[in-house]
């Protein structure tokens, strides 16, 4: 931001992210049975690793990700017969688009890469088509991204 924000905006929003930061404290003091009083001392805005949150009462148990479907049907009570079915949010056309150029370009530089790209190009060449691919992945259905 540019400039400051207006009076008591910056006041709200403190009040706003104390707000939630209560209630999740609640929410781990409730369903890991803790006090308020431990689940604060634990959290404080820390990021755990799963060993250590595991340790701390945090989580049951480590496992993948057929590890959590086979406990999520234990808790349901449904037994070994269910199925996974992945469901896919419908592109969106930004993305249909996003998705073709990225695939154009990726096989323009994949051939390219094998034909007239210059030795001592072809690792930029390399890089493109990783960075498109990546480009290709992006799949969060609010189109809300972090970079490193």
């Amino acid at each position: 931001m540019t400039r400051e924000l207006p009076e008591g905006v910056s006041e709200l929003f403190q009040i706003s992210i104390e707000n939630g930061y209560h209630r999740f404290i609640n929410l781990v003091s409730q369903s890991r049975h803790m006090t308020l009083e431990q689940a604060d001392k634990v959290a404080q805005g820390r990021v755990w690793t799963g060993q250590d949150a595991l340790k701390l009462g945090l989580v049951d148990a480590l496992g993948d990700f057929d590890d959590a479907v086979d406990s999520a049907a234990e808790l349901a009570d449904i037994g070994d017969n269910y199925q996974i079915e992945w469901m896919k949010q419908p592109l969106s056309p930004f993305e249909m688009f996003m998705k073709d150029i990225s695939g154009q370009a990726k096989l323009w530089i994949t051939e390219a890469m094998w034909g007239s790209v210059p030795e001592a190009l072809q690792p930029v060449s390399q890089q493109v088509v990783t960075d498109l691919t990546t480009l290709g992945n992006f799949n969060d259905p609010k189109g809300q991204y972090a970079s490193a």
